[in-house]
């Protein structure tokens, strides 16, 4: 079984999460702050930006910007935790300058040809996320069930939003149309498809 994820655990930690409002951040955000963790989210839109702080951020910055000078502004110096869902090979410099020593990066980007030796005086732990892992390995699939369990209980409890930008049809055009949107840069949320007839989800 996993922890039971209505019990919020009290800290004095702080992420930030890049960036807030995607269809990863906007989870991410929620999570972070029923862990009662302090929530720097990024956006480089207005649309964005209110997306995060609805989605209950603290604070939201620009990561088109550099990094350190805005959290400054805020009177914070350095972040416990960093969850890298831009580039973690664009953003390397900056999140060596803003991690804490023994602080932790989860990445769901790639590290290629990343330098990693120069986080090593920090201490700090980085690692990756991939949501396929456990399936394309076999490996501890009950605990993939008790995620998704958990995730479940969140959402019919009323804890966790489930932020949807848009819904289509469900056909061969809406799915080009749905990678069109994600690449474009633009999401919020998730893009949905659907069976349903004039579903709104």
């Amino acid at each position: 079984m996993g922890l039971n994820p209505l019990v919020p655990i009290t800290s004095d930690k702080t992420l930030i999460m890049l960036p807030g409002a995607g269809g990863v951040g906007s989870y991410g955000i929620q999570l972070a702050k029923m862990c009662g963790v302090k929530v720097i989210a990024t956006a480089s839109r207005v649309e964005s930006e209110d997306a995060c702080k609805e989605l209950g951020a603290d604070f939201v910055i620009n990561h088109r910007n550099p990094l350190k000078p805005q959290l400054a502004a805020l009177g914070i110096d350095s972040v416990d935790y960093i969850f890298d869902a831009v580039s973690f090979t664009l953003y390397v410099d900056q999140y060596l300058e803003i991690i804490k020593a023994f602080g932790k990066i989860v990445t769901i980007t790639s590290m290629a040809g990343v330098e990693l030796d120069k986080f090593k005086p920090k201490a700090v732990s980085i690692s990756w996320e991939f949501m396929f892992a456990r399936s394309l390995h076999q490996e501890d699939m009950e605990h993939q069930g008790d995620i998704l369990n958990d995730g479940a209980a969140l959402v019919d409890a009323g804890k966790l939003k489930v932020p949807i930008w848009k819904t289509l049809p469900w056909s061969l055009a809406s799915l080009k149309e749905a990678h069109d949107l994600q690449a474009s840069g633009k999401a919020i949320g998730k893009i949905v498809m659907t069976r349903e007839p004039d579903s709104n989800l």
